[in-house]
């Protein structure tokens, strides 16, 4: 089963909406009864991870100027939510998924 790594979901969230990562003021498509297993890491765990080279999958969910201008090295660029949409069924299922934003 994919497990995620998500940084603060809820605070992820929040920042999409304030931030300029999303595109609505509320939060869509949410399946509340969702099992997939996922923790909270903060940016120092992060970057253990990036320093160990843990076999892991890092996703920049902000728009694509954010991206361009500066992005964690070998994040994928998934803007959320029509990009990460689209494009979740491509992420690999063998690893752990860390989704980010500013």
């Amino acid at each position: 089963m994919k497990k995620l790594i998500i940084i603060n979901i809820v605070l992820l969230f929040i920042m999409m909406m304030s931030f300029g990562c999303g595109k609505s003021n509320s939060v869509d498509n949410v399946d509340n009864n969702d099992t997939t297993d996922y923790e909270r890491i903060t940016v120092h765990e992060l970057k253990k991870l990036i320093d160990s080279q843990a076999d892991i999958v890092i996703v920049d969910v902000r728009g694509k100027q954010s991206y361009d201008i500066s992005h964690i090295p070998d994040a994928l660029w998934m803007s959320y939510p029509d990009g990460l949409r689209e494009k979740v069924n491509q992420l690999p299922e063998d690893k752990d998924i860390i989704l980010y934003c500013s």
